[in-house]
């Protein structure tokens, strides 16, 4: 727990995996979209609060391209399938 108490002075909204998934277990976090802004502001905290040289940032420097990618992906998907009528 350290480690959110200096975290807060960096960042404004502190948030791990932990507290991720309390939220959806509580209901905090409902949508899609609330579950994936909470994972990018988890990346964003990490970059911000490690230096750039530690493997954490690069880490989730990494993961945040990666979890945009799966993003767009789904939101392409969506978009041509569900929302064009072409859904099963």
């Amino acid at each position: 727990m350290p480690v959110m108490c200096v975290c807060v002075s960096v960042c404004r909204r502190p948030i791990d995996l932990l507290t991720v998934k309390k939220n959806i277990e509580l209901g905090v976090t409902r949508t899609t979209a609330e579950f994936q802004r909470d994972v990018m502001l988890m990346f964003v905290n990490s970059i911000m609060y490690n230096k750039s040289s530690h493997f954490v940032h690069k880490m989730a420097q990494q993961m945040q391209q990666e979890g945009l990618q799966h993003v767009q992906v789904s939101q392409h998907y969506l978009h041509n399938h569900i929302m064009s009528g072409n859904s099963c």
